[in-house]
């Protein structure tokens, strides 16, 4: 029973101070004051907007710039195995071209030996 009867205190008190607070928000101020504050808060929320595009500059520019790096690294990956598959292909060749030169002495051996 003590501890619903101290909430209910506390949420008096906040509730009040909620309501203070808000009256005093709420208040008419003179025209000169109230035009002050839309200003300074209309200047406040550009700066805020500026700040935060210079910050999405920045980010688009390091994304960027790794969306950079990481293509010209693939793009040197793709060349390398490439470089690869031609020097492989090449070798294949040689070899294939070895075999038929011994295949061909081969038959040409047995045929005369036949």
């Amino acid at each position: 029973m003590a501890a619903e009867k101290n909430e209910f205190v506390i949420g008096i008190l906040v509730g009040a101070a909620l309501g203070a607070a808000a009256a005093l928000l709420m208040a008419p101020a003179a025209g000169t004051e109230t035009r002050e504050q839309v200003k300074q808060k209309a200047q406040e929320a550009m700066d805020k907007a500026n700040e935060v595009a210079s910050q999405a500059r920045v980010k688009a520019n390091e994304v960027a710039s790794q969306v950079r790096t990481t293509a010209q690294d693939w793009g040197d990956k793709g060349r390398d195995l490439v470089d690869k598959g031609k020097d492989l292909a090449s070798k294949v060749r040689g070899t294939a071209e070895e075999a038929k030169d011994e295949m061909k002495g081969d038959i040409e051996e047995a045929a005369t030996t036949a």
